[in-house]
């Protein structure tokens, strides 16, 4: 029996005006959910959370809404939700409620849902919301023809939070998507299932071989898995709530789970608008975001685009951010297309059978001059290429050497040029064999010098030390006071390269005290925790919205013993002050916060310098001198004037206390 779908588009169409009914107080009592007409909570699934302080993370966002039934969300504190929009298998498109509704099947996340506080239907069910709005294609083109970046592609200026609502309330809604049939099976993971179970295969599985020229073009014969899977990292389960959440997530079509090394990952199976024929229909094009660029790099350089937030990538050579789509010249040059290498081929092969014709004009004849070249290729090309060019060496030789019948002893003449040809395919891949080590050691060391970053002062007091060189940094006599935070080798070259957390330290040096309580905000890695429980504070309560730098900040407080002193937690801003303002609350002697100008308004409105004692501080960064008269205005409404003011290369870091 072939299952009739209602079109899912029009289950959660948030431009329509429902209206609000009138219900009397018994009536009231009764679940939302079973009045709810658009079901919006069983219809997108979040999958990622990010935040843009750069124009690469902010074109996340375009590159993002090119999927299908992928939908993007942005709260007043300036986090972006990635929604997955597609109906649960378990719900009933006719009545919209849920099939499996208190049996055991049902996720513990629907049971545990307050539907008289729904997000989802008080952001889905309205073209503008105060707690979050939509982001669509158009709504994104808007916002991101006010952003202004300066020549790092840092973000200046974005459009306020009251801006934006009115604005979108004006814009034409963004036509519906289509309604299509559920993903069906992905083909590649039953391959998978099969050859997992099947010993046979296992035991001798088929690998396609490439030579090293080949595998310049990646997407060649590639089924373009990139432009139909997005793949949102998530933080490892730790306790039976984090699973019952993957439980809850693979009640939507489309949506995997993918695990490995790195961590655990929800795989959402949808296509790119610009996909055709397996290939990107606007590759060179303005249309083509930043995120699918670096793909172009090779095939060792290329890294799929992430999801990511909190503190900048790091910079490249001399501090600067690395160019985006930039070639791999860490000692070597891009190889050569395949198309390239055909050329070269071609013209050295006809330009040997010219020298062998002359050659055997004079009655004269040697196949040697053949060998050179198709060396030559086996460099460049790898050796089953130039081995193919060997058997066309051969063959035009012996052509070549046929024509002219003046040739003395023809078949002893033959059997030599064969035999040569024949050793000099092992000798191609002898070639071919030492120019990959050459390449793999090269690209190893490249590696090495990445990862092996020296210590880096960014205060007066605190050095950040790579843990690769811990045991270096134990073995130097520190000097009076100083003290040293470990981080991982890319995370220390990050922070000490960005003037707005040295600016930061500094101003931690200069105000923490023994015995100090400290509230870090948006940790990213917990360095300012960090550094602050360094320099004599007691405790440190560090917060972040991104499970992954929740997981870094507590891997990095482990790495140097501070985990006892520490607590971490997940959430947004206002998630995490809001319990921090009820009566009998800890209150804290420096909160500190590392965030762009539109995410301290928000702070600020939320009660972020509530939270301080009496005599409490509160250390802002993350923006530039232009905004500064907008974030001391932000503090003086909120009551707090500045005391200290830090400034390096144009960023700004202001401490500031409770006006008397």
């Amino acid at each position: 029996m072939t299952t009739q779908f209602v079109p899912w588009n029009s289950i959660s169409e948030s431009l329509v005006d429902y209206g609000q009914r009138r219900l009397r107080y018994p009536e009231g009592l009764a679940s939302p959910c079973v009045t709810c007409r658009t079901a919006p909570c069983c219809t997108h699934l979040r999958v990622q959370t990010f935040r843009a302080s750069k124009l690469m993370e902010l074109d996340l966002a375009r590159y993002l809404l090119n999927f299908e039934r992928i939908e993007l969300g942005l709260s007043p504190e300036g986090e972006w939700s990635v929604y997955c929009s597609y109906p649960c298998r378990f719900l009933n498109r006719q009545d919209f409620t849920c099939t499996i509704h208190q049996t055991p099947r049902q996720p513990q996340v629907c049971v545990t849902y307050n539907p008289y506080n729904c997000f989802y239907k008080e952001v889905f069910a309205s073209r503008v919301s105060p707690r979050a709005l939509r982001i669509d294609r158009q709504r994104l083109e808007y916002l991101l023809s006010q952003v202004v970046v300066d020549d790092d592609r840092n973000i200046l200026e974005m459009p306020d939070w009251e801006s934006l609502q009115r604005a979108f309330a004006q814009l034409e809604p963004w036509p519906p998507a289509p309604a299509t049939d559920p993903p069906g099976e992905d083909p590649v993971t039953r391959q998978w299932e099969r050859q997992l179970i099947s010993l046979e295969q296992l035991a001798s599985p088929g690998v396609e071989m490439h030579s090293f020229a080949s595998l310049s073009d990646p997407c060649q014969g590639c089924q373009a898995y990139c432009c139909t899977h997005l793949v949102f990292p998530q933080a490892t389960p730790q306790n039976i709530s984090n699973l019952d959440f993957f439980r809850y997530s693979l009640g939507f079509p489309g949506v995997e789970i993918g695990f490995g090394t790195d961590g655990w990952s929800l795989i959402v199976k949808s296509t790119c608008r610009h996909l055709v024929g397996n290939r990107c229909g606007v590759f060179g094009q303005p249309e083509r975001p930043l995120p699918c660029q670096p793909a172009r790099r090779g095939p060792l350089a290329r890294e799929p685009p992430t999801v990511t937030g909190g503190e900048p990538t790091p910079p490249g050579p001399g501090g600067s951010p690395a160019p985006v789509g930039a070639p791999d010249t860490a000692g070597g040059r891009r190889p050569l297309s395949p198309r390239t290498v055909t050329v070269i081929a071609l013209v050295a092969m006809s330009a040997t059978a010219l020298a062998d014709s002359a050659l055997a004009a004079q009655n004269f004849t040697l196949a040697l001059i053949y060998i050179p070249p198709l060396l030559a290729l086996a460099w460049l090309a790898g050796w089953r290429f130039a081995a193919s060019c060997t058997l066309l060496a051969a063959v035009t030789n012996f052509a070549v050497d046929a024509s002219f019948s003046g040739l003395p002893n023809t078949l002893p003449v033959h059997a030599g040029n064969l035999a040569l040809f024949l050793l000099c395919v092992p000798a191609e891949r002898g070639v071919a064999t030492l120019r990959f080590m050459l390449e793999y050691t090269r690209r190893g060391e490249a590696l090495k010098a990445a990862t092996r970053s020296e210590p880096v002062r960014i205060g007066q007091r605190v050095v950040l030390v790579p843990v690769s060189r811990r045991e270096q940094a134990a073995g130097v006599p520190a000097q009076p006071n100083e003290v040293q935070v470990l981080l991982d080798p890319g995370q220390a070259l990050s922070a000490g390269a960005q003037p707005s957390t040295v600016l930061c330290v500094r101003l931690l040096e200069q105000f923490v005290k023994p015995g100090d309580h400290i509230l870090d905000l948006g940790c990213g890695t917990g360095l300012l925790s960090l550094a602050a429980l360094k320099l004599g504070a007691a405790s440190a309560l560090a917060a972040d919205s991104q499970s992954g730098w929740v997981q870094a900040t507590l891997g990095n407080a482990r790495l140097n013993d501070l985990a006892g002193r520490m607590e971490v937690r997940l959430g947004s801003l206002p998630e995490v002050v809001r319990p921090l303002l009820e009566p009998g609350a800890e209150k804290f002697n420096l909160t500190v916060s590392n965030s762009l100008p539109d995410v301290i308004a928000g702070g600020l409105k939320a009660g972020m310098g509530q939270t301080l004692a009496p005599d409490g501080l509160l250390i802002l960064t993350g923006f530039r001198s232009e905004h500064e008269a907008r974030v001391r205005q932000d503090l003086d409404e909120a009551g707090l004037h500045v005391i200290e003011r830090r400034e390096q290369d144009g960023w700004l870091a202001l401490a500031s206390q409770r006006k008397t």
